[in-house]
């Protein structure tokens, strides 16, 4: 049976993501969507096509997944990634790109998976950060999911996402921003700038951290 012409199955059914993408009528009536704990008992036949949106904080459970994965014959394999994997070349202090980037390597050692790389998610722009953010829709990933058209070598990521502007809630948020990306790039170890984060979150300016670090290196390099 050609690969993907079986069932499409959403491993982390209880994601933020599949939450809020399962409304789409095209994937809730088209997906079969399982949770970490059915996984064991869960029957994979030759021919399904596996998204794994699940994410652990503990990377050796995400090793069993993918063990456990392994064991299914005849499956191919989707990981969908973040785009703020990349901070992983600067530094690995961040916790969450971290282990997203080691799952893209031992996912495609262990299952030579496709990688899809997304941006924050929205449904909306005007869910998204101040200033210029790697961003994908939920509509974007609905459309994907649907009819899949993946980077043409099979070890590139597809990568689907788009720089999204948006508008700073006003000079001193602009400032702030501007200030803060001078400091990064001063300091050397982005890490270092986690109290300035608290604040910022407390403000509610979400761009701070790893996602303003990675950010800047999609604009400013090629990946």
């Amino acid at each position: 049976m050609p690969a993907g012409s079986g069932r499409n199955i959403v491993l982390g059914k209880n994601s933020a993501v599949w939450r809020s993408l399962c409304t789409d009528p095209r994937l809730a009536s088209a997906f079969v969507a399982i949770g970490h704990t059915e996984l064991d008992n869960f029957a994979f036949v030759p021919g399904d096509r596996v998204w794994v949106l699940a994410y652990a904080r503990n990377f050796e459970a995400n090793r069993a997944m993918f063990e456990r994965l392994s064991a299914a014959a005849g499956i191919t394999v989707v990981y969908v990634s973040t785009a703020t994997a990349n901070v992983d070349a600067a530094t690995n202090c961040y916790q969450y790109p971290r282990i997203k980037r080691q799952c893209e390597v031992l996912s495609r050692s262990m299952l030579n998976a496709r990688i899809v790389t997304i941006g924050v998610v929205y449904g909306d722009k005007t869910e998204l950060p101040g200033g210029t953010t790697i961003a994908t829709s939920l509509g974007e990933i609905a459309d994907f999911m649907v009819e899949p058209r993946f980077a043409d070598d099979p070890d590139a990521a597809t990568l689907l996402f788009s720089p999204i502007n948006r508008p700073f809630s006003g000079p001193l948020e602009r400032t702030a921003h501007a200030s803060y990306g001078w400091l990064q790039r001063r300091v050397g170890w982005p890490c270092l700038l986690r109290p300035i984060d608290i604040v910022l979150r407390a403000l509610g300016w979400r761009w701070y951290g790893y996602l303003y670090l990675s950010n800047r290196l999609w604009l400013t390099t090629t990946s």
